[in-house]
């Protein structure tokens, strides 16, 4: 199998991609996302999609991510895609795009993406404290 999904960290969801991905492997990923929301509420995690064991995604694979990315879009907090290749990289920008999600973002790195995930959560509690939400 192309696509493996697993709990990364508390609060963390990870796709990893290897090999040529086909359409039926992207297809796989909601029931490994839902398979993981008995244990996390949804909005209460983050999901990095990892490419960089890909070599490829064949035309239909390419497709089906969008639906898969709106899919997981509905029960994610955010969404990473992590590659340092420039391809792969423009391939979830690409998937972002066409999904309309601003709460998606393409990095080199894994590291870049959890200060992402992290800044986020920070930039909502400053802003709720200054609006007199949380004290």
């Amino acid at each position: 199998m192309a696509v493996q999904v697993r709990r990364a960290a508390p609060n963390e969801l990870r796709v990893d991609f290897v090999g040529q991905v086909e359409q039926a492997d992207v297809e796989s990923i909601d029931a490994g996302i839902r398979s993981n929301l008995v244990e996390l509420p949804p909005k209460s995690f983050n999901v990095v999609l990892n490419l960089k064991g890909a070599t490829d995604f064949s035309a239909a694979a390419r497709e089906a991510m969008v639906a898969a990315h709106k899919k997981i879009a509905e029960v994610a907090n955010r969404i990473a895609y992590v590659d340092d290749r420039a391809t792969f990289r423009g391939l979830g920008l690409w998937v972002a795009h066409l999904a309309q999600d601003a709460n998606a973002k393409a990095v080199a790195q894994l590291e870049q993406a959890r200060a992402w995930f992290v800044g986020s959560d920070n930039r909502v509690i400053v802003a709720q404290k200054l609006a007199g939400v949380l004290k």
